[in-house]
């Protein structure tokens, strides 16, 4: 195996973007169905509920909606493929190829994407 497929994910943007990996795999196929199961679910993860200061008596509805979110959230992250997908903003999947060694030059030899966060941040490699 000289190649392995790290399946990344992404949200946010500017200052709250944030990447993490999710999955490695040593088939690009495998990689790829799963970057299409993270999406999918991702589209069915339970968004957090907002309240509204300014309407009486909302605070003490949202604790319910709250707590309710709370449990749909962990049953959700039960069976997810990716449990630390964000629920506040919809994420973006994608299978990243890399070098699969032991020595420095997978490194070097690593996309510049990757090296360099694409120019938004550095990957954690190590």
């Amino acid at each position: 195996m000289d190649r392995v497929y790290i399946v990344m994910g992404e949200a946010g943007e500017y200052s709250d973007y944030r990447s993490w990996p999710v999955r490695a795999f040593a088939a690009h196929a495998a990689a790829l169905a799963f970057v299409e199961e993270c999406k999918e679910a991702a589209r069915t993860v339970p968004r957090q509920p907002s309240w509204d200061h300014r309407i009486p008596g909302d605070r003490e509805a949202y604790d319910g909606r709250r707590q309710a979110y709370d449990a749909a959230r962990l049953a959700w992250a039960a069976s997810a493929p990716d449990p630390s997908c964000p629920d506040y903003d919809q994420p973006d999947y994608h299978a990243v190829e890399l070098p699969f060694g032991r020595d420095s030059t997978a490194l070097e030899t690593a996309p510049a994407r990757v090296r360099h966060g694409g120019g938004r941040r550095n990957y954690d490699l190590e």
